[in-house]
């Protein structure tokens, strides 16, 4: 090996070192993370949220629906002539759901945050600011962390993302998220929606995961073509 390469190598090793450096230690997030709590999946139609005029009349609509056990029309329905196949309501209404597990891997610069339908956050953690982007599933997320607490900042979201069957948030929503742990095995998101098509003020509520330190997010098995199934 050459001198010049030694050089450069020593300065890459440098380099890494420094950027790790920088990096502050993060707390334990492996595993994967079964919700304890489910947020608005349960009696969706009977939440107390805090729903503007607009919002209330499409909530109360829904609501009647789902009492005569009718469709509810949602994104993740087929559009007459196409298929969708394994479309996803997005975020934050995927995050809420009972069936979500996630998974966590941390990289310099960056939070992955994985569900069990293969969707993946990617949640920037360099100090960048937000991106002007084009309305996404996942949206646009930043964070920076508070001693063992990751802060979440998210928006540039689609406005037809659900909350739950049916219940879009709109346009402009935007969402902050604090993840910490409670104890060992006890992960807890305080979770801040603002969605001033729905709600008059911010909804906040708080999701709570179980650690399973021997399970793993395998690949999703979706249903293509699947305009018969439940």
């Amino acid at each position: 090996m050459t001198v010049k390469a030694s050089w450069a190598l020593a300065g890459f090793a440098c380099a890494v070192a420094a950027a790790s450096a920088a990096e502050p230690a993060v707390p334990d997030f492996s595993g994967v993370w079964e919700p304890i709590n489910p947020v608005l999946q349960k009696d969706a139609y009977a939440q107390k949220l805090p729903l503007n005029p607009d919002g209330a009349k499409t909530y109360a609509d829904l609501a009647k629906l789902a009492a005569a056990k009718r469709h509810i029309a949602t994104r993740t329905d087929m559009e007459k002539g196409r298929a969708i196949p394994c479309q996803t309501r997005g975020f934050p209404g995927a995050m809420l759901d009972s069936a979500t597990l996630i998974d966590f891997a941390f990289t310099p610069g960056r939070v992955t945050v994985t569900d069990t339908s293969g969707w993946a956050r990617r949640i920037l953690t360099d100090g960048r600011a937000h991106l002007n982007l084009v309305d996404q599933f996942q949206g646009d997320s930043i964070g920076h962390w508070e001693g063992q607490t990751l802060v979440v900042d998210t928006e540039s979201l689609d406005a037809n993302n659900e909350l739950f069957v049916g219940f879009y948030i709109g346009a402009n929503a935007h969402v902050v998220e604090r993840y910490t742990l409670t104890d060992a095995n006890t992960l807890s998101d305080d979770i801040t929606i603002d969605a001033p098509d729905i709600f008059k003020e911010p909804y906040k509520t708080t999701m709570k995961f179980r650690r399973h330190a021997d399970w793993q997010i395998n690949e999703y098995d979706c249903y293509f073509n699947n305009r018969n199934n439940d």
